[in-house]
């Protein structure tokens, strides 16, 4: 069983990807807060206020390395 170790109640006209950016940093979380409410998607792109949202951990990966294995810097 996995603990989300926080939660967030919507406000009206959060969407998704702007509770990534606060939360993460990094809009590309939107898929893990996708994944840890089921049926977030079907509520459309603005959410209502009021629906309280599991924020799961969640890391950016790291970038792919390119062909010749040196990461740009």
């Amino acid at each position: 069983m996995t603990i989300n170790p926080k939660s967030r109640m919507s406000k009206d006209g959060d969407m998704v990807d702007l509770i990534a950016y606060e939360e993460y940093g990094d809009e590309a979380g939107r898929s893990a807060i996708h994944n840890a409410n089921p049926g977030l998607a079907d509520m459309g792109l603005i959410l209502p206020a009021g629906i309280l949202l599991q924020i799961p951990r969640w890391q950016r990966p790291d970038a792919p390395v390119p062909h010749g294995g040196v990461a740009a810097r």
